[in-house]
């Protein structure tokens, strides 16, 4: 038997009797008759020279041989998924999500206030924004942009730094009210941080590395709620200068953080889907040449 033998539909056929273990439900999922199915079962199996499933009852089970051959095909399934999404030739291409995690400052500030103020998200098609970094995982099946403070490890993602963000602390106009010059005048001051669920390390180690001594007394799973804690006088937080400038919160200009870059990166099998780079592109060209 030739590889050229092979159809790739009865391949999918079999894929799909090994997930739904019945022909009659495989069928369906892929809109042809029993009988067709039936029949294309066993020509692959003819062609392949060895059974790939056997009646268990009501329904099919896979053989050794036919696990194997289920192990190929699947990774055949994945490859021509990149194929699609990169080149444009499926409907995967077409309909798929393309999806930016990233700080949630960095989508209100950068994104909707700078992105969308030259250009229309009807430009992008499909466009899917989150700060969950539990969605952050960049595989070739997912169509998803990273941004984030730490450089990428993985082999498999394509990088490069993005911009540097100027951090500072920060407290309520309070504080200049009540008439203290240094906050170390009110004592232990409480630090509002971040949950852990969406506390980049980077964030977790500014607050340790330039406030050791002051207590976290609060966590928020959002930057705005940190930064509207912080003007409610609530306590001391450490927030790109972008966030606490439109809160009008009052620089702490003792402590003084050097500049934190932001990384952003993308499956390297995806390096040719036309959506993603113009994305890329586009979040890039705002940012370009500049700190934030």
């Amino acid at each position: 038997m030739s590889v050229h033998d092979l159809c790739w539909d009865d391949l999918k056929l079999f894929s799909t009797i090994a997930q739904d273990r019945t022909l009659g439900a495989a069928a369906a999922s892929l809109g042809i008759s029993q009988p067709t199915a039936g029949r294309r079962l066993a020509v692959l199996q003819k062609k392949m020279g060895v059974p790939l499933v056997q009646r268990v009852g009501r329904g099919y089970a896979l053989t050794e041989d036919g696990r194997n051959v289920l192990k190929y095909v699947d990774e055949m399934s994945k490859q021509a998924g990149i194929l699609e999404k990169s080149y444009g030739c499926g409907p995967q291409a077409v309909a798929g999500s393309v999806r930016i995690v990233a700080p949630d400052w960095f989508i209100s500030h950068v994104v909707i206030d700078r992105l969308f103020n030259k250009k229309s998200p009807q430009e992008f098609k499909d466009l899917e924004l989150s700060s969950d970094i539990s969605q952050g995982e960049i595989d070739s099946c997912q169509t998803t942009i990273l941004i984030r403070h730490e450089p990428f490890e993985e082999v498999h993602v394509l990088q490069k730094g993005l911009v540097s963000v100027r951090y500072g602390v920060y407290a309520s106009q309070s504080f200049a009210v009540e008439g203290k010059n240094s906050i170390f005048e009110s004592g232990e001051m409480p630090v509002i941080g971040m949950t852990f669920e969406h506390s980049a390390p980077t964030c977790f180690g500014l607050a340790r590395e330039f406030l050791p001594e002051n207590p976290i007394s609060l966590r928020f799973d959002t930057t705005e709620m940190q930064a509207l804690a912080c003007g409610r006088g609530l306590g001391l937080c450490i927030l790109p200068k972008i966030v606490a400038e439109k809160m009008n919160l009052l620089h702490v200009d003792e402590i003084l953080i050097p500049n934190q870059k932001l990384w952003i990166g993308y499956h390297r099998d995806l390096k040719n889907l036309k959506r993603l780079r113009n994305v890329v592109d586009s979040v890039s060209s705002i940012v370009s040449r500049s700190v934030l």
